[in-house]
């Protein structure tokens, strides 16, 4: 490795490091935002409580903006070819954020986090009530019926977009009912 890319791995494992702390605050920060809501909903102050889920989601925008610039900026001495001419890093940078975002899981757990925080503050008049749209509702057959192989059920021969309480059979990848 030339000095530069030592150099370039260097600044870049810094800064990840340096970020990392950053994502942890934002975490600790989530926490008492949730902590701050469930009060607020404790008190009867609907208003406040999304309030702080408003600000809580622009937190978890950030946290996912410093996740994936975290990733991209280690990842880039990896990348990284010399050559006579200037390199344009920040170019170089935004690339890799593109390519990690649509291969992370930063998402999924911001979404988590975010259901997470509904269900404490629903929680706290609502313990032990399902959260709306938790309910056990019929299911609904979409546009992926096109894509069902079986389209009748093999033990009453019914058409499956007919069926009351289907059951998929993970081992056969048939559909069934009760």
């Amino acid at each position: 490795m030339s000095s530069a890319a030592m150099k370039l791995a260097n600044a870049a494992d810094t800064s990840s490091e340096e970020s990392q702390s950053l994502i942890a605050d934002m975490r600790k920060a989530v926490n008492t935002l949730r902590s701050i809501a469930v009060e607020y909903e404790k008190e009867n102050r609907p208003d406040k409580v999304k309030e702080v889920e408003k600000e809580m989601l622009e937190l978890l925008a950030s946290y996912e903006d410093c996740a994936f610039l975290a990733e991209a900026v280690k990842a880039v001495p990896q990348i990284y070819q010399p050559s006579d001419q200037p390199t344009d890093f920040k170019k170089l940078i935004e690339a890799e954020v593109t390519k990690i975002k649509g291969n992370s899981r930063v998402s999924g757990h911001c979404q988590q986090l975010v259901r997470q925080f509904r269900e404490v503050v629903w929680d706290v008049h609502h313990a032990g009530q399902p959260m709306p749209g938790d309910e056990q509702e019929e299911l609904v057959m979409t546009s992926t019926q096109r894509n069902i192989l079986n389209i009748k059920c093999p033990i009453t021969m019914k058409p499956i977009i007919e069926l009351t309480d289907p059951v998929r059979w993970k081992a056969y990848g048939v559909q069934t009912h009760i």
